[in-house]
């Protein structure tokens, strides 16, 4: 679509719904080049091809933005997450799947590391309650995916969707810093590294929670 056509308002859902993903795939295209600091409406909009007054009449900032891409990548994580799962697998196994298919979106990753911090304090509260409502129907469709997969009721598999997300964001930060390579450090902190790597720490204790509310469920049914 070129830059005329695109700055002609939108007469149909249709039209707008596609000019708005035009826009998020430019932003992912500068998201993953510069980051969060250095993000700019501006240059959305001239890899778009429009002009700003034509981007604003779909998001209000660059916050708005990045809570929209994001909410776009979680939906693509969750359907991948979903279709991918076997069905039949070992905790191991399933918190390693939750890892990998969570942290091979390195866009994902930082976008979920600054939603709660920065991201949603920075738009509307109609925004900001439409994006929690997508949220949270998005986990309970998750949840649901994973009752007969991880011999948990739905609510337990809520739970435990919720509880890896935090420990997955917990954990990936310290992924988030400094990159060197592992023949710049001294023995001594590549070892350390190694101990706090992201993924080890998050498959031991994603299958120690997974381990917990299935033994509360046992513990419940026992009264």
């Amino acid at each position: 679509m070129n830059a005329s056509a695109f700055n002609q308002r939108a007469r149909t859902e249709e039209q707008k719904q596609h000019r708005r993903d035009s826009i998020l795939d430019a932003a992912q295209v500068h998201f993953v080049e510069v980051g969060f600091e250095k993000f700019s409406m501006a240059v959305v909009s001239k890899l778009v091809g429009v002009s700003k007054g034509t981007l604003y009449l779909y998001f209000s900032s660059r916050e708005e933005i990045l809570l929209a891409l994001c909410l776009a990548k979680l939906h693509g994580w969750s359907t991948k997450f979903i279709q991918t799962s076997p069905l039949w697998i070992s905790d191991t196994a399933f918190v390693e799947h939750f890892y990998q298919t969570t942290a091979s979106d390195n866009a994902l990753v930082r976008l979920m590391s600054r939603l709660d911090s920065v991201i949603e304090h920075n738009v509307s509260l109609e925004v900001y309650v439409d994006a929690k409502r997508d949220i949270s129907e998005l986990l309970s469709n998750v949840a649901q995916s994973l009752t007969q997969r991880r011999e948990l009721t739905v609510s337990q598999s809520f739970d435990a969707v919720r509880s890896l997300g935090a420990l997955f964001l917990g954990t990936v930060q310290g992924d988030l810093g400094p990159r060197f390579r592992a023949s710049e450090l001294p023995e001594d902190v590549q070892r350390l590294m190694s101990e706090f790597s992201s993924h080890q720490i998050f498959v031991t204790n994603g299958c120690r929670i997974i381990t917990g509310i299935r033994s509360e469920q046992k513990s419940s049914q026992k009264k």
